[in-house]
């Protein structure tokens, strides 16, 4: 590949700040707020000096009680809702690879890559569809999205693969079989990479047994051990996109060097 590897920016860990900011967005513009904030103002205003100063107050600590009695409720919101604008951002970037395949003529791997991001929204749909978000999921998630941009530097890898190997084919069968050598490579790699995300959807989609519907401990469990397994996945994947750039390397020398002989 040339210059630095595509990476998608993570969805976790989200940042505090600015939670905490939404989150005092969302009490001014609570209506509940103005009510009891108005309402205890206006009390206070109608029953004079004594009754101002005990309706502000008043009016304060009720508004105090109420935000903290919201606030799981308004956190849980707000961060729902910096979940989804991530979330849609980075499908904007994974589409625009997607169409950046497609009008370079490359439309078969368009069509490949667009199923690793119909499967990493369907993944993010099941693990933010819980009341709850436990670490395990948000792991979960953040792995999804390391294997989206490890595939979508595969078929970056592809598409120069196949232009070098248009280039090389009056360059010997040497050079060729070598190209062709690193192209089955990468396919492979593609290949553990839509497993291992397939994998994953297939354990958040199994259908629990009564008992298990009743424990959450068994899906955490499950979600666990996927989670490993993805784990695993990323790694032998990572591993082996060292092993591809060392070949690129050495192939792209070997170019390089034929063409500066023929000159």
């Amino acid at each position: 590949m040339n210059g630095m590897p595509f990476q998608l920016e993570p969805t976790f860990p989200l940042d505090r700040q600015e939670i905490n900011r939404r989150i005092q967005l969302a009490r001014l513009h609570d209506p509940l707020t103005w009510l009891i904030g108005t309402g205890a103002l206006l009390l206070g205003i109608a029953g004079g000096s004594l009754a101002t100063a005990v309706c502000i107050p008043a009016g304060i600590a009720g508004l105090w009680h109420y935000w903290n009695q919201t606030r799981k409720k308004t956190e849980a919101k707000v961060i729902g809702d910096m979940i989804s604008e991530n979330n849609r951002d980075q499908d904007k970037t994974l589409n625009a690879k997607m169409n950046s395949l497609r009008s370079s003529g490359f439309c078969t791997y368009a069509t490949a890559f667009g199923k690793f991001i119909l499967l990493k929204k369907r993944i993010e749909s099941i693990l933010h569809n819980d009341e709850e978000l436990t670490l395990t999921d948000r792991n979960m998630d953040n792995l999804v999205d390391r294997i989206s941009s490890l595939a979508c530097n595969h078929f970056d890898n592809l598409c120069q693969i196949d232009e070098r190997t248009g280039k090389a084919i009056t360059g010997g069968d040497a050079s060729i079989s070598e190209l062709e050598a690193e192209r089955t490579r990468v396919l492979l790699q593609i290949q553990h990479a839509y497993g291992a995300m397939y994998r994953c959807l297939d354990t958040l989609t199994e259908t629990p047994s009564p008992i298990e519907r009743k424990v959450p401990a068994d899906r955490a469990k499950v979600r666990t051990e996927s989670l490993s397994r993805m784990g695993d996945a990323i790694r032998e994947l990572e591993d082996e996109t060292s092993l591809v750039r060392d070949a690129q390397d050495k192939v792209r020398e070997d170019l390089e060097f034929d063409d500066v002989a023929v000159g």
